[in-house]
């Protein structure tokens, strides 16, 4: 019964192949070495060694991991599945499709009836393969190879046994031996699907629990102890070679800023293995990439829908190196993934972490005295460069991952399951919720690359790495020309936005519309003298600091920000007063620009030393106060709307202001496999134009603004419920904004405003 595959669509399409009856396992994937239909290699849903199909005493069965996707004539299939005589296959999700052909042969008699009854015969057919092939398959599912393929072999042993009295009671010697000689057939044939279902086992993590849990012995908590001996943990590294430990550099770089009687040590799970760092070496890229956004931050200049600054995945090849006494028993080295896994790395791939989260944990997040390593399995979700960009195969030195963290686990290994260092954690998406960093619960955090870690090691090393400055530094330029980006330094507008963004609401119910000056003032620098330790720690700023004191009153339960302002390079610091308050964030925006955002929980009066270096100038402050109102349709529209005058500001000399021209209301009707809404909206002359949708249920809506032509000239398809797109025009125009939902009867809300200048700078 040969089988014949025949390519029916793609690159290959037409191409046919055939195997004869002698060709008991044929593998299908992108690897040409392992892989007798080979699928081409840019077929990124298709895996390396996808399925295989295997001939079992003349029948053929489809097998493939459970997290591999084969379609049979547009259904999903099971992990073993039998082949009908003919049928079409599809490899991966929107991969190629294959039609498979069994010929038999039309030299023999038709097989006669076996006299199995109907209900009998549907159980057995339902299964994909015989009782034999079954427990072999299961059986490897559970245990390793070895576990398995002497299981199946026990299994056929039994089998042959149970065969041999039989047919040895009808004294048929020669079927006996005829049987044998088919089962030992069949033993190679499982034992190579043995073979191949424990490598895809592997690639499917099954390993990892053991990688993981071995790692855990070269793995270290990084403490911070001062000069009295108290102790803080911030990070996690790793042995990488005698007396080197691996981390993230904004680890690593602690070392530098020691202060007098400080030190950095690398404490061992065990609780005894304790080292002293001696030294660091920090990637050349993660000041490279921190100097081109030195003097700017990327602003968008459209209006943003949580935060005007541009947030990053964190720096670019933060990686780090912690040297300790070399002849130091610190364990064995983690064994790096070499160039061939790092190319085969790809979306889907199981990754695991072995380290010390901390951040708002309970319990602190690790014994300090005896950590304890947390691990984390996941999977990876992309590999892309540090701009969220596709890059080419082993490229991509930004690994984002499932795996969830927070602070403290910053340096971590990410192991695949054959135990190899593939990338360092790095970095957390994160939300602020009363004033704390939460991860977002998106679940994608950010890695770096293990190879950075290698090129530290390379003599060409310096080479490298102005090549990769010089596309970084092209890449940003690019952001830049193409308009969406707007390159300067942050202003107090930015950081108020950003702040804005940032506070934390108490409830889904609650919006934070925007923030007020509650108290400000602008002086000569020159007014006094202060101590420069007033400034408290952090502020380098020099023998002579000319500044005040500040005494101002808080309500409980506000959100505020002390921004200040000045000359030279500025300063500020906050003392409790009368009133108690938590820090949320310090706000380092550029040398004359600063500022600290707080939660008040005590109604009070706090007191604030500002101060600048600079003898002649002036010196300024202002503190704000977030304005939080009930989450209406109203609210929702006009924080947005204030949003986008604040962008028009920043192009824009003239105050402004929003008017609501005209609102509409309504619910979507049917449309398609949805709904849809349809408006005709007349903007009766020049200007700029807001248009914002609600969804009254807060259902994801999208929202597209169309000509007269019908071609669209603006769209907001981000899943969220309130969609908005500005519009610019120099004379009357017609425009249609149609609103579309999964859903018919989605209620809704259009609200249309205009921007208008003023001189009212309120």
């Amino acid at each position: 019964m040969p089988l014949k595959i025949e390519f029916v669509d793609g690159d290959l399409a037409g191409k046919v192949m055939d195997f004869a009856d002698d060709v008991e396992h044929i593998a299908i994937g992108r690897d040409p070495d392992r892989c007798q239909v080979v699928i081409p290699p840019d077929e990124r849903t298709v895996g390396r060694e996808h399925c295989s199909i295997a001939r079992v005493r003349g029948n053929y069965y489809m097998e493939m991991a459970a997290d591999r996707r084969v379609s049979i004539d547009g259904e999903l299939m099971e992990t073993v599945q039998a082949l009908p005589k003919q049928c079409v296959v599809q490899i991966g999700p929107g991969g190629p499709h294959l039609r498979l052909t069994v010929d038999r042969s039309a030299n023999l008699a038709a097989t006669l009836p076996q006299d199995i009854d109907a209900k009998s015969l549907h159980r057995r057919a339902a299964g994909a393969a015989d009782e034999v092939d079954v427990q072999a398959i299961a059986t490897e599912a559970r245990q390793s190879s070895q576990a398995a393929l002497l299981a199946v072999v026990l299994s056929i042993a039994i089998i042959i046994i149970g065969g041999a009295i039989y047919f040895m009671v009808e004294s048929d010697v020669d079927e006996i031996e005829a049987g044998q000689a088919r089962n030992s057939e069949s033993v190679e044939t499982l034992a190579g699907t043995v073979g191949g279902l424990s490598e895809d086992m592997t690639l499917m993590g099954a390993d990892l629990p053991t990688a993981l849990d071995k790692a855990k012995q070269s793995t270290y908590l990084v403490v911070l102890q001062d000069k009295d001996g108290i102790e803080q943990p911030f990070g996690t590294a790793w042995v990488m070679a005698p007396g080197q430990l691996a981390t993230n550099a904004h680890v690593a770089e602690r070392f530098n800023v020691l202060k007098e009687g400080e030190s950095v040590i690398l404490r061992g799970s065990d609780g005894k293995s304790e080292f002293v760092a001696r030294d660091v070496f920090i990637h050349p890229g993660y000041d490279s990439f921190a100097g081109l956004w030195q003097d700017y931050v990327p602003i968008q200049i459209n209006a943003a829908k949580e935060s005007d600054p541009v947030r990053s995945a964190g720096m670019a090849a933060d990686v780090g190196i912690i040297y300790v006494d070399e002849n130091a028993d610190i364990g064995a080295p983690l064994l790096i993934a070499d160039s061939s896994r790092q190319v085969e790395l790809q979306a889907g791939d199981p990754v695991g972490y072995v380290g010390f989260p901390i951040e708002n944990m309970a319990l602190g997040g690790v014994n300090i005295t005896s950590p304890v390593p947390q691990t984390q399995v996941g999977r990876i979700t992309s590999i892309t460069d540090y701009f969220n960009a596709p890059a080419e195969p082993g490229d991509g030195l930004l690994i984002q991952h499932s795996l969830p963290a927070t602070g403290g686990a910053s340096g971590s290994p990410l192991i695949n399951a054959r135990g190899e260092v593939v990338g360092l954690l790095s970095a957390v998406n994160f939300i602020v919720v009363g004033g704390k960093r939460i991860p977002s619960a998106a679940s994608v955090n950010f890695a770096q690359r293990s190879t950075l870690l290698e090129e530290m090691h390379s003599t060409d090393l310096d080479q490298i790495q102005e090549a990769r400055t010089n596309q970084w530094n092209n890449r940003i330029v690019r952001f830049y020309e193409s308009g969406r980006l707007q390159n300067r330094a942050p202003e107090m507008e930015d950081l108020i936005a950003g702040w804005e963004a940032m506070v934390a609401t108490r409830s889904n119910d609650e919006i934070v519309t925007g923030s007020e000056s509650v108290a400000s003032e602008l002086f000569p620098l020159d007014s006094l003298n202060i101590n420069p330790l007033a400034m408290g720690a952090g502020d380098s700023l020099g023998a002579a600091i000319y500044g005040k004191e500040v005494e101002m009153q808080v309500q409980a339960g506000k959100d505020y920000l002390l921004a200040v302002e000045g000359d030279g390079t500025v300063g500020v610091h906050i003392e409790q007063g009368t009133s108690d308050i938590r820090i949320v964030d310090v706000m380092d925006i550029k040398p004359n620009l600063k500022a600290i955002a707080f939660r008040v929980e005590k109604a009070g009066k706090i007191k604030a030393q500002l101060g600048a270096t600079e003898p002649t100038g002036t010196l300024g402050y202002d503190l704000r106060e977030a304005t939080i109102s009930k989450s209406t349709p109203d609210s929702v529209a006009q924080a947005a709307m204030r949003r986008w005058l604040r962008d028009l500001q920043r192009s824009d000399s003239h105050y402004v202001k929003g008017d609501l021209v005209r609102q509409w209301s309504g619910e979507m009707t049917a449309k398609d496999d949805g709904g849809e809404a349809l408006k005709e909206v007349t903007l009766d002359g020049t200007g700029h134009w807001f248009i914002i949708a609600i969804c009254m249920d807060q259902e994801n809506i999208n929202l597209s603004i169309r000509d007269s032509k019908g071609e669209v000239i603006g769209e907001d398809a981000q899943p969220d419920w309130y969609p908005f797109v500005a519009v610019e025009t120099s004379q009357e125009q017609s425009i249609v904004a149609q609103l579309t939902a999964s859903r018919t009867g989605v209620p809704y809300r259009l609200f249309l405003y205009r921007a208008s200048k003023s001189n009212d700078p309120s």
